[in-house]
């Protein structure tokens, strides 16, 4: 019985686990152009054996508005995440 168990949730488990947190601190940043900016983090885990890209889409926000970053700036059509790996990103 458990290894039945075992086994369906092995099988019908998703390859791709996604988690949004806001920044704890602060809430948000007022800008000198007066343009508020809130931070988020995006972990983004890649349970497949191979490399992956994926795309963000935000509804309600221009995405020009958006900046998402790892080490560098992202494009949000191109996030790159290694395989059986989790993937840090932080977007504006």
């Amino acid at each position: 019985m458990v290894g039945g168990i075992m086994l369906y949730s092995l099988a019908t488990c998703l390859p791709l686990d996604l988690n949004v947190m806001h920044d704890r601190n602060p809430l948000l940043v007022k800008l000198s152009n007066g343009d508020i900016r809130n931070g988020y983090e995006r972990h983004i885990l890649n349970k497949t054996h191979e490399d992956r890209t994926y795309s963000l889409e935000i509804d309600g926000i221009k995405s020009n508005k958006i900046v998402l970053k790892n080490t560098h700036e992202i494009n949000m059509n191109d996030i790159p995440v290694f395989a059986e790996s989790v993937g840090h990103f932080r977007f504006f």
